[in-house]
């Protein structure tokens, strides 16, 4: 295991530096969302003290009702984002798991060029394709809509899907896609039944990942939706700061209160997300 390689061997300066580089990082990470948590305790006027007086314990039920007053409810920020990031990320799985496995497994002329235009596609700015989507939409009467939102984000998660989906899928024996094979099972069935039961590590990996990427997008959304009852969390946040006055400790609460349902995914899917990150994956 290299894991227990790097710890056994002689603690040399190489290491140190590894390990401080790592402590560094951490810190970095975790101290601003600590900060961030502090805030959202916090009387008004103590933002900039260290120290807290006092814990305004209600602060999470008053950003709740200034949110409903100001026309931007909670419930319907959770509702649009929820709507918008699970059939993005839904459909996105389906598709990128079926393009992965003709990419890995079925052999066919120009694949090759095509994976590696699916790979040039993850580095394009979204930026680059603001105009043609917001022309698309317009002529199309997508604007204002949730399948109008969707659709962008299926097609930007497409690229990280496949790739990752891909790189899972190479390294699953051909024995064993072979065996279902001589047993009768067509292509499909091949996949459906023996290639996804053992790729949940990196089925968890894409939905983590498409998941925090969808449900934190802000260009997209800002520029495809101009109705306040469709706004998505990120464009809602943003709105709180640019028209009115916001006070920092309910900010902070209405932020930490929009993060739960990426906790709650990662919770859920985060043993098969360690186990895709790992070599031996297939095997475990």
């Amino acid at each position: 295991m290299p894991g227990k390689k790097f710890f056994s061997n002689k603690f040399t300066f190489g290491k140190f530096l590894v390990v401080l580089y790592l402590i560094c990082f951490l810190v970095l990470i975790i101290l601003p969302l600590l900060w961030m948590f502090s805030l959202s305790f916090r009387a008004p006027g103590t933002m900039n003290t260290i120290i807290p007086n006092g814990l305004q314990f209600d602060n999470y039920q008053r950003a709740i009702k200034l949110a409903d007053e100001r026309d931007y409810p909670i419930s319907q920020m959770y509702k649009n984002s929820i709507i918008t990031t699970f059939f993005s990320v839904g459909i996105t799985l389906i598709i990128s798991s079926l393009a992965a496995y003709a990419f890995s497994k079925l052999k066919f002329k120009g694949s090759k060029a095509i994976f590696y235009l699916v790979l040039i596609a993850m580095v394009i700015p979204v930026q680059i394709f603001l105009i043609p989507i917001f022309i698309f939409s317009k002529y199309t009467g997508l604007l204002n809509s949730y399948i109008g939102l969707i659709l962008p984000y299926i097609a930007f998660g497409m690229s990280l899907g496949i790739f990752i989906f891909k790189g899972f899928f190479d390294q699953i024996p051909k024995e064993l896609s072979e065996a279902a094979k001589i047993d009768g099972a067509s292509e499909f069935q091949t996949f459906l039944r023996i290639i996804l039961p053992i790729s949940k590590p990196a089925i968890s990996t894409v939905i983590i990942f498409l998941f925090l990427q969808n449900w934190n997008e802000f260009i997209l959304a800002l520029v495809l939706l101009s109705k306040t009852n469709l706004y998505t969390v990120p464009v809602a946040l943003s709105k709180f700061v640019g028209e009115f006055y916001f006070p920092w400790e309910l900010y902070a609460a209405t932020v930490f209160l929009t993060a739960i349902p990426i906790m709650i995914v990662f919770f859920i899917f985060q043993n098969w997300f360690i186990k895709g990150l790992t070599a031996g994956a297939i095997k475990g």
